[in-house]
């Protein structure tokens, strides 16, 4: 409570106000960025994991560099993915005629 205290006092004497509907105090878990925090350790968010699983099958160019996009963002939690992206990035490659 006194850090809260320190911080809330900082804002009031440099004028910043935050708005209460976009607080929240004493949070076990905190979603942030597609991520979850929760015990100091950083989890990717179980919405982000559905999405990635429920992508559907790429069949442009353009849809497979979005799936790659979004799954570069998280390639820090796929275990082994540098062994499984090679795949889809060679599909991303102009083939020589």
């Amino acid at each position: 409570m006194s850090h809260l205290k320190q911080v809330f006092q900082v804002l009031r004497d440099n004028e910043i106000y935050v708005k209460l509907v976009k607080c929240s105090f004493a949070q076990e878990e905190v979603k942030l960025l597609g991520h979850k925090i929760k015990d100091g350790g950083l989890m990717m968010d179980g919405v982000k994991v559905k999405a990635i699983q429920d992508w559907e099958t790429p069949a442009k160019v353009t849809e497979v560099r979005s799936f790659l996009g979004l799954v570069n963002y998280y390639l820090r939690f796929i275990k082994g993915y540098s062994a499984k992206a090679p795949p889809l990035t060679d599909l991303l490659k102009k083939t020589k005629a």
